[in-house]
């Protein structure tokens, strides 16, 4: 697989985490047509992308296709709890 790396903090620091070693984490499918799962450690926030006029229009584009939106703080979580989340989602 090949991927283009933004130029920004996390990606930096992702890329020093490589140079230690292999990153392997879990993967779960979650509503049926992403992947998630978490790497077990944190990484810096970029949230520069989202105040660009491309994705506030993207946003307001789609605004009407979301009907509620729960965001979760996963650092917090315990990773055991991750896929009893993850199962609970899909039913």
């Amino acid at each position: 697989m090949k991927v283009k790396l933004s130029d920004n903090a996390a990606t930096k620091a992702l890329v020093e985490r490589l140079k230690e070693g292999t990153i392997t984490y879990n993967a779960h499918d979650f509503g049926g047509f992403e992947k998630v799962g978490a790497l077990g450690f944190s990484l810096p926030s970029n949230d520069t992308y989202i105040t660009t006029e491309h994705f506030q229009t993207y946003k307001q584009g789609t605004l009407h296709m979301v009907k509620s939106l729960d965001l979760v703080d996963m650092r917090q979580m315990a990773p055991e709890c991750l896929p009893l989340i993850f199962n609970k989602a899909k039913e």
